[in-house]
């Protein structure tokens, strides 16, 4: 099944939205592209210069979106020091690819692409894992691991800031046919910025950003089986396109 005809609003940062957006245009859809967030490195590198630094500490070094792999690797760059823990993970094939592209060879991923599959599937450390994470990221993976008596490290390496609340309200009213939620702080944003807007149908990569959607006032009306690019577009080609608006 194709998306021919279809609208879909992207609210992707710019440098991520080209991707999903060149899908979205093969598979016959006309993405319209308007993030609904910024990633802005912390105002101080000090924790992350610390924590690479000291790499060589740790088992593991966790990161939970290419974001993070970003800041971190261009800290590492600027420094000009290796980044070499024991082990390297990510919270799904998007974040492993991104360390692929940083020269490391062996990135462990959890079976389902979530942090309750990683906080479960994580092999067992001795030694400190380090977590690299969004400051807006809440404690449950840290506390998750900590519980399986890990000495766990947390890096904030990112934070996010909304914007574009004009443009997205304006390409509500241009009569979008779906929207693209990928993350959970996408979704708090295009809620905000959303309003009372009628809401087209409503389609989430996983269950954590569908959880921030149900939480803004969103009605979810799909959610990808497999938490990736592919799995949200599969789960948008079969999306109804008849039901709008926000949560009862």
């Amino acid at each position: 099944m194709n998306l021919s005809g279809r609208s879909v609003l992207v609210l992707r940062p710019r440098d991520q939205a080209d991707a999903l957006a060149g899908l979205l245009r093969e598979r016959g859809a006309e993405p319209v592209v308007v993030p609904a967030i910024e990633i802005q490195a912390p105002e101080n590198s000090v924790d992350i210069d610390a924590a690479i630094r000291d790499a060589t500490t740790f088992e593991w070094a966790v990161f939970t979106s290419v974001n993070g792999v970003r800041i971190v690797m261009d800290r590492v760059h600027e420094l000009d020091v290796p980044f070499d823990p024991a082990h390297i993970g990510a919270i799904g094939p998007g974040t492993a690819r991104a360390l692929h592209g940083s020269g490391y060879g062996e990135v462990w991923t959890p079976p389902v692409y979530t942090t309750d599959a990683l906080a479960e599937e994580l092999p067992d450390a001795r030694g400190e894992v380090l977590l690299v994470r969004a400051e807006a990221a809440g404690n449950e993976l840290d506390r998750r691991l900590r519980d399986r008596g890990m000495r766990v490290r947390r890096i904030d390496a990112y934070r996010t800031v909304e914007t574009n609340h004009d443009a997205i309200r304006a390409a509500l009213h241009g009569g979008v046919n779906a929207v693209l939620l990928t993350s959970a702080s996408i979704a708090q944003s295009f809620a905000s910025a959303a309003g009372s807007a009628t809401v087209p149908p409503v389609c989430c990569i996983g269950p954590a950003t569908a959880a921030a959607a149900r939480h803004a006032g969103l009605r979810v009306d799909a959610e990808a089986e497999r938490h990736t690019v592919d799995g949200i577009l599969h789960a948008l080609e079969s999306l109804p396109e008849q039901r709008h608006g926000r949560a009862s």
